[in-house]
């Protein structure tokens, strides 16, 4: 991302004035000074308010977002060997004209293991307790401190929860990636049996499964889908993946991936996806492999959630 001006540039003569003490005026989140760049640091999942209302005037911030990771798939379809990985979350960044006001941040819950209504921050649950985890929530920034479709400036599209398969092995009903203008698709042993990644306008169902006729908990805007009565939940995003299909004997499909969004607010929008379960731009400059990472290592446990950073010149 290319370099902004510094924050005092936006005061205009008459308010030169100001300009001691006025970066303090900026609020949100955990504040750092490094590099001649002051970061607000957001990690506590739910909403925030990065503020510039005191500021008084217009500003351009630098902005990374990482959606959350899903949850993975379970050993209790007589399936010992036969859980899945999860989805990553994806990553979202470039340069956000602020206006002087709030903007609500939103930082992805993981996806957990648990059936139910869907998750906070848009991830869909997985199915029963037999099956499967649930997706990854989004992050981003969203004007008028309103979370909303029409409000949504940056996002970052949640992981896809990984499915159960009596075919064994962790890569058979994996998750799909959060991220990019379509998130990834889950997978399953039958080939159409796996949730579909969220695009700019929507979401595809799976082919229906044995149980097709138990519904569908559908993905839509901000929100990933779930399943009914088994198979992943689909990540959150600006339109949320889909879950994955229950079909016999090897599929309770994953779920897949939230896609991400940038408003024309945002210029040098970069918008990647998750390579399935490692989260997008992990080696960049605020990637961490404490955030957003889809679950790899057990069965049946939670992802990781994401983050949103903030910074500008001072």
């Amino acid at each position: 991302m290319p370099f902004i001006s510094s924050v005092r540039g936006s005061f205009a003569p008459s308010g030169r004035s100001k300009r001691i003490g006025a970066r303090d005026l900026i609020t949100g989140g955990e504040v750092t000074i490094a590099g001649g760049y002051r970061i607000h640091t957001f990690q506590t999942v739910g909403s925030e308010v990065f503020s510039t209302t005191e500021f008084g005037v217009p500003i351009n911030v630098e902005a990374y977002v990482y959606g959350a990771g899903g949850a993975s798939g379970s050993t209790n379809w007589g399936a010992s060997n036969g859980w899945s990985f999860a989805g990553g979350g994806g990553f979202s960044g470039g340069t956000v004209a602020v206006p002087a006001g709030q903007l609500q941040v939103k930082v992805g819950a993981a996806g957990v293991f648990a059936n139910g209504a869907t998750l906070n921050e848009g991830g869909g649950a997985g199915g029963t307790g037999w099956g499967n985890g649930g997706g990854g929530g989004l992050s981003g920034l969203f004007s008028n401190n309103t979370y909303s479709f029409s409000n949504a400036i940056l996002i970052a599209g949640g992981g896809g929860g990984g499915g159960t398969s009596r075919a064994g092995g962790q890569g058979v009903n994996r998750g799909g990636g959060g991220g990019g203008t379509t998130g990834q698709d889950g997978t399953s042993y039958s080939g159409n049996r796996h949730g579909r990644g969220g695009t700019q306008s929507g979401t595809q169902l799976p082919s229906a499964g044995d149980y097709a006729s138990g519904g569908w908990f559908a993905p839509g805007q901000l929100t990933g889908g779930h399943p009914e009565p088994h198979g992943a939940g689909g990540g959150g995003g600006y339109y949320g993946g889909s879950g994955g299909a229950y079909y016999e004997p090897n599929d309770m499909g994953g779920g897949g991936g939230g896609s991400s969004y940038a408003s024309g607010l945002v210029s040098g929008a970069s918008l990647t996806q998750a390579s399935y379960q490692t989260v997008a731009n992990q080696g960049g400059i605020y990637g961490s492999g404490s955030y957003g990472n889809g679950q790899s290592s057990s069965p049946s446990q939670a992802g990781q959630q994401g983050r949103v950073v903030i910074r500008y010149l001072i």
